[in-house]
């Protein structure tokens, strides 16, 4: 009995020492698989949870779990009201994860040198994905294809700017905080990051990584707003000409992008008007809209959501999922600047968190990634990281 005991144990202690490979690996393999992302992660989740059912690990979270909560619960009661809810309830499967964040928190909690680690895992993986993003937007140009979009490793170019959008806010937020010089590869990261958002052509993304560089600049480092607007103004002079009719068409709101949202918004407040409360269901905005009665206009492009967080949550899930949407982003913007770390790492880590956070929201006016799993695992892991702040893990 003594032994069997004793066998147990070591069992249980040997997958606590191989979890924080999990946490670590999975946000990286974003950058080039989603499929490896997610076996890594959901084998992880299941090994966590065995040592939570067994007492071996706890199960903490920051405050802004609550809030994800509520949210996956209106959106499980929305696909009961759903047009077709075995398709709602299949779209659901997202909501696994929100685990990711006590998944996160408990098992990073123990040991600085895990989070020491993180720049290693998202170098390579970075480096892999810029390099082959590089070579597409490059090979495109020489064919003359008309918008040559980078997408790297992911299925869409969308997908491809959100995950760069992050990944360069958290570099530079290291670069502006750490007393002692960055690591080559924090530079790296950012450079190369910060090029493959711009070879993405994606103007949303592009929007919300300008407003948040520069609100960080302006409390970091004002000297450098200068030089962030001189690298605009370079941009727009040497860059190839997809990116330059990109930029100028910030303006022009006879692009054809501008207008189908334009029609988006317009449905997406039928849908609302229809179903305030809990939707159409969840996954059925695409079905919602071929509906006669959410036409605005007599040819219209198909879409499967409506490119923006707000209208689409509400139109898909209902008044009580945004509500619960809206009430996890004040908490975690709260949370976040509650945090007043003396430790250059986690103010690095903390203002990463916050201007991450804002650039995507930013960029979610303009389209869903909320709904994006691959944005979504990168969100909820820099968000979760600077609550790891404690005394005892500073040290």
């Amino acid at each position: 009995m003594h032994s069997f005991l004793k066998e147990k144990n070591h069992f249980f202690s040997k997958i606590k020492e191989i979890l924080p490979f999990f946490v670590l690996l999975y946000p990286a393999l974003t950058f080039i698989s989603i499929s490896l992302a997610e076996i890594v992660l959901f084998s992880g989740l299941l090994l966590y949870l065995l040592l939570v059912l067994t007492k071996k690990s706890s199960f903490e979270y920051p405050k802004f779990f609550l809030p994800l909560l509520f949210y996956a619960g209106f959106s499980i009661i929305s696909a009961f009201f759903s047009y077709l809810p075995l398709i709602s309830f299949f779209t659901l499967k997202d909501l696994f994860l929100i685990l990711s964040v006590p998944f996160i928190y408990s098992v990073l909690k123990e040991k600085r040198e895990n989070l020491e680690k993180i720049e290693y895992y998202f170098f390579y993986a970075v480096l892999i994905s810029s390099l082959y993003s590089l070579s597409q937007f490059v090979a495109f140009v020489v064919k003359k294809i008309s918008s040559p979009r980078s997408y790297g490793f992911e299925s869409h170019y969308m997908t491809q700017a959100g995950l760069m959008m992050i990944i360069a806010l958290y570099s530079l937020s290291f670069i502006l905080n750490l007393k002692k010089k960055a690591s080559y590869r924090i530079y790296t990261i950012f450079i190369l990051s910060s090029l493959s958002l711009l070879l993405t052509l994606t103007r949303s993304a592009w929007l919300g990584f300008f407003i948040a560089v520069f609100i960080l600049l302006i409390m970091k480092k004002p000297v450098f707003v200068s030089i962030l607007l001189f690298s605009v103004i370079i941009i727009l002079i040497i860059s190839p000409s997809p990116i330059k009719q990109r930029l100028n068409s910030f303006l022009n709101f006879k692009d054809i992008t501008f207008q189908n949202r334009i029609v988006m918004i317009k449905k997406g407040i039928r849908m609302i008007k229809d179903n305030p409360f809990w939707g159409v269901g969840p996954g059925m905005v695409r079905y919602a809209y071929t509906v006669p009665r959410y036409k605005v206009k007599k040819r219209e492009e198909l879409h499967s959501h409506l490119h923006n967080n707000f209208i689409q949550i509400w139109a898909a899930r209902g008044g009580f999922a945004l509500l619960s949407w809206l009430f996890f982003i004040v908490v975690a913007f709260y949370e976040l600047i509650k945090l007043k770390p003396e430790d250059s790492f986690f103010k690095g880590l903390r203002d990463s968190g916050i201007f991450i956070f804002l650039a995507f929201l930013i960029a979610g006016f303009f389209e869903f990634n909320f709904g994006d799993s691959e944005v979504l695992m990168l969100l909820f892991f820099f968000l979760t990281l600077p609550f790891l702040y404690r005394n005892d893990i500073v040290k």
